[in-house]
């Protein structure tokens, strides 16, 4: 009876609030302002948003609005095969001279040329210099080559048929077959779950080009792409080149004309509660959801716009409640729980609410995240749950409405993107705003409560179980979850009472100090030195950008303990930083870090300490008290130290089940000889001494001395200098001293290492070379031998990866370590597990004919573009200066590398590469090998 009488109210309750929803202004969203849209007479779409941040780049996309749903039977896999093939052979760039092509204009792949396929869309991309007309105009003719004129050269299509497979081969691990379990519950009954991207094997092994070659006359053609731009450009130069390079481009009369951007496959509603256990002999904890599934909802209309808000607000405040509960240790059987939203399809989404147990008591963890649920069902949020979140998500909002040349430009064109594939409006952020704040008046708490109810009382749910392989037979059945479900609901509740306060960081203030040097530095920068030894480097620079960058770079890190202590001083690391500062908990912290824009977070590395901040130029002061706070008020949240504790047990269990981990593992334990250098295990955990935590953390931060604050952004320098005064000349020595780094031992003999038991038929291999130096560290010496790799990663791409085929993500690495004066050259592999010794010969005779040629002049002039253009990027931003002025000071203790990183790069010559090579690659390197394989694949030549 109380059953019938709960699902009278809350269908009553639904029928309210989808009749408020009903009543709600349906005005279309306007696009921003500055978006120009427009067609060719071809039918080819373009958009078009100057945006100057960062300046001198630009962003081009050109979208195809097929993917891998438009396949038909026999091509599953096609549209990702097609996009494989235009780096593979068009009209004017055969075989791969399309990626000689970008190399050539100082273009790298992955960084500045990319690709993708999914469901519903296959995109390229170039991110380049806009200042270079002749260089943009041999980029848009790689698009147009892209559009219509690939060819699928029979030997091409060959060669890239094992490169696909061992891509799908090394995809393949637990989180892929995970996924596999899930797939059919929430993509039940639709296109999507037989029409993976990744396509199906045979089917990539004996397609014919001429098949592949249909998917593409029939799908790219001009009616079914948009051309997208972004960046630090002038409209009209771009739409003249739009125009020239794509209105030549003419429809194939193969598929009927409307279908394009209209057809469109839906994820079916399952009007019924269904349940899933997703096992695998690789999970390593055991979690629990309940999945909500329902249609999708796209903001075009205000009214569309105020039910996608609704939504955003149910997961973020059950995710601050959540998050608080286990904060507080109230949730005895949660190590962790989330809410989130994730689409499924075109047309459907998902909300998820998911537990992870602690242990094994999977029951127990569920109990809880339906408890809480029930509560909220009863209870509702309350209001000042609500006013957090809506302040919160406000300042964020704001800044973006002012600050709008702020926005990362890839992220912005990934939302264009996804607008232009939906036909969506490309929404300002001065209307984002203005429309958050209309609908956070229309959505009170009643409202946000009776939507709350709607989505709880949704038919279309799934009860998902992720359990252990040992954790199996103990899952609970359907039965069992109706039943824990029904003593949940007689369960006697009380109301969520929150704990949450608004308070100051801090309150009382320190005497202030004072600034004893004044240098004047290159860039119009400026050294101070404060009275207590701590300096500051303040970059003042012009970006049309209000965000501060904030970096302090502290002189001593985990090395420095003892060996006992230095796992105990990371983990400590972790929980202080999640613990909050001062009288602000964790929570509070963050909504007071998010209404004055700022940001702090510590980063604990071997050799050093690093903080990093971001904070806004028009209120500074924030910032500054954050790092004095992180100095003096500090704390430890036993709870937290239980979450990450867990999570760490969870990583031992790895080391004992997954190959994948037990590899990962190996391979950093061929380069050390020290007890350091071994996980952790579970012994030593339970050893650790929680309550010393705070003391080890306070010992990285007892000496400001060591520390060097650099300060990046559009700032006054007198402003902060009467701040660094006020709080960071103002910190004291604490009387903690921490010797240097004592570096990890080095294993110096050759060690090969084989794992076995990868379950998927995977192979990977990585191979080492090192030798310590008896000079000092060089940047020269590093630039000369970055340059080598440039010529020899190439060599590796062309002779292994397109040639041989049945390859995958082959890498070549040469580095030197600065703390130990030691020279490693690495190289690394995935392939099919039958070839990798023959594979590994192979890579080696390549390598020793690079060393022997050398590097040539004209190979050097194309690697100084690159470099000179990446030099540029990493001074084309607040954050990205600032992490280059923290790497000069890690390295040198001073500015030189970030003074003369241009310098190191022009100064490279074709002999003094050559010679360098010859160097450090000669007989006196150690060589190591680590090989990942599954059980009983046997080779002739394995040692």
């Amino acid at each position: 009876m109380i059953k019938k009488i709960s699902q009278l109210i809350c269908l009553i309750i639904f029928i309210s609030f989808q009749t408020c929803l009903a009543s709600l202004p349906a005005n279309l969203i306007s696009d921003d302002e500055k978006v120009v849209r427009g067609s060719l007479k071809n039918g080819m779409d373009y958009i078009i948003y100057p945006h100057s941040s960062p300046k001198g780049q630009v962003n081009f996309w050109l979208q195809i609005h097929s993917g891998s749903l438009q396949e038909e039977e026999d091509q599953r896999g096609i549209a990702h095969f097609v996009e494989h093939m235009m780096f593979n052979g068009t009209r004017d760039y055969p075989n791969n001279s399309v990626i000689e092509e970008f190399e050539k204009l100082g273009l790298k792949f992955g960084r500045d040329v990319n690709a993708y396929t999914n469901f519903s869309e296959t995109v390229y991309q170039f991110n380049m210099p806009s200042d270079n007309q002749q260089n943009i105009s041999k980029v848009m003719n790689i698009f147009y080559n892209w559009a219509s004129q690939a060819t699928f050269d029979p030997k091409e299509v060959d060669d890239e048929r094992g490169v696909i497979v061992e891509e799908w081969r090394a995809n393949q691990g637990l989180k892929w077959r995970n996924s596999m379990q899930r797939y059919p519950f929430t993509l039940t009954d639709s296109r999507h779950l037989i029409r993976e991207p990744i396509g199906l094997m045979n089917t990539i092994n004996h397609v014919s080009p001429q098949r592949i070659k249909d998917y593409y006359e029939k799908w790219y053609q001009p009616q079914n792409m948009t051309f997208i731009v972004v960046g630090d450009i002038d409209v009209k130069y771009v739409k003249t080149i739009i125009e020239d390079t794509f209105s030549s481009l003419t429809n194939k009369n193969i598929a009927n004309n409307d279908s394009y951007k209209t057809l469109n496959y839906k994820i079916p509603a399952i009007n019924k509660v269904r349940y899933n256990v997703i096992s695998d002999d690789e999970n390593t904890v055991n979690s629990f959801a309940i999945i909500y599934r329902y249609p999708r909802i796209f903001a075009k209309n205000e009214q569309t716009f105020i039910q996608q808000t609704t939504y955003s607000l149910l997961t973020q405040l059950f995710n601050q409640r959540f998050h608080d509960l286990i904060q507080e240790g109230k949730l005895t059987d949660a190590q962790s729980g989330v809410s989130m939203i994730s689409q499924l399809g075109d047309d459907y989404q998902a909300s998820y609410f998911r537990i992870v147990s602690k242990k094994d008591d999977l029951e127990g963890a569920i109990n809880s995240l339906m408890l809480e649920l029930e509560r909220i069902d009863r209870f509702g949020f309350t209001q000042p749950e609500l006013e957090l979140l809506k302040k919160t998500q406000l300042s964020y909002l704001k800044n973006a409405a002012e600050n709008p040349e702020s926005r990362d430009a890839k992220m912005l064109i990934s939302r264009i993107n996804n607008a232009s594939l939906y036909n969506l409006p490309i929404i300002s952020p001065k209307d984002k705003y203005r429309l958050t704040l209309k609908a956070y008046e229309e959505l009170d708490l009643t409202k946000i409560n009776q939507a709350w109810l709607t989505l709880r009382h949704g038919e279309d749910k799934i009860y998902e179980q992720i359990v252990t392989k040992q954790m199996e037979a103990k899952a609970l059945t359907p039965e069992q979850l109706v039943q824990l479900s029904d003593q949940v609901r007689q369960t006697e509740l009380k109301a969520y009472q929150q704990n949450l306060q608004e308070k100051p960081l801090m309150n009382t203030f320190p005497a202030t100090g004072k600034v004893t040097l004044r240098e004047n530095l290159k860039d119009n920068a400026t050294m101070l030195t404060l009275n207590n030894g701590a300096k500051v480097i303040v970059y003042p620079t012009t970006f049309d950008d209000s965000n501060i960058s904030v970096m302090a770079i502290g002189q001593r890190g985990a090395l420095s303990f003892s060996d006992n202590d230095y796992n105990a001083v990371q983990f400590a690391n972790k929980v202080v930083n999640n613990s909050g500062l001062g009288d602000l908990s964790a929570s509070e912290l963050k909504s007071w870090m998010a209404q004055n824009l700022a940001n702090i977070n510590t980063i604990l590395q071997d050799h050093q300490t690093i903080i990093s901040l971001t904070g806004n130029n028009k209120n500074v002061e924030p910032i500054f008290q954050l790092i004095y706070q992180r100095f003096n008020a500090t704390k430890v949240n036993q709870e937290i130290w239980k979450v990450i504790k867990q999570s760490q047990e969870n990583e031992i269990k790895a080391l004992e089940i997954q190959p994948r981990s037990q590899y990962d593992q190996a391979v950093y334990q061929l380069r050390y000889q020290d007890p350091r250098a071994l996980p952790i295990s579970q012994q030593q955990l339970d050893a650790i001494d929680n309550n010393q935590f705070l003391k080890l953390d306070q010992q990285l931060f007892g000496d400001p001395s060591q520390f060097t604050f650099i300060i990046v952004g559009n700032i006054n320098l007198d402003e902060i200098s009467n701040l660094s005064e006020k709080y960071l000349a103002s910190l004291i020595n604490k009387d903690f001293s921490l010797p240097p780094s004592r570096e990890l031992n080095r294993l110096n003999s050759q060690h090969n290492i084989i794992i076995e038991g990868e379950k998927e038929p995977y192979t990977r291999v990585i191979n080492f070379r090192y030798k310590p130096l008896s000079t000092s560290y060089d940047e020269n010496i590093k630039q000369q031998l970055a340059a080598f790799n440039f010529v020899l990663s190439r060599d590796l791409r062309v002779e292994i990866r397109e040639k041989q085929s049945g390859v995958y993500s082959i890498g070549s690495i040469t580095s030197i370590n600065p703390y130990v004066n030691e020279f490693v050259y690495r190289f690394s592999f995935s392939c099919d597990p039958n070839r990798y010794n023959e594979l590994i010969e192979l890579t080696k005779n390549i390598i020793d004919k690079r060393i022997e040629k050398g590097i040539t002049k004209e190979e050097l002039a194309e690697y100084k573009k690159i470099q000179l253009r990446t030099a540029k990027l990493q001074k084309s931003s607040n954050a990205q200066i600032a992490k280059l002025l923290v790497n000069s000071l890690s390295i040198y203790q001073n500015m030189s590398l970030f003074d003369n990183i241009e310098s190191y790069i022009e100064d490279l010559t074709v002999e003094s590469i050559n010679q360098t090579v010859k160097h450090f690659f000669n007989d006196g390197l150690i060589e190591s090998t680590a090989i990942l394989k599954p059980n009983g694949i046997s080779q002739q030549s394995e040692k």
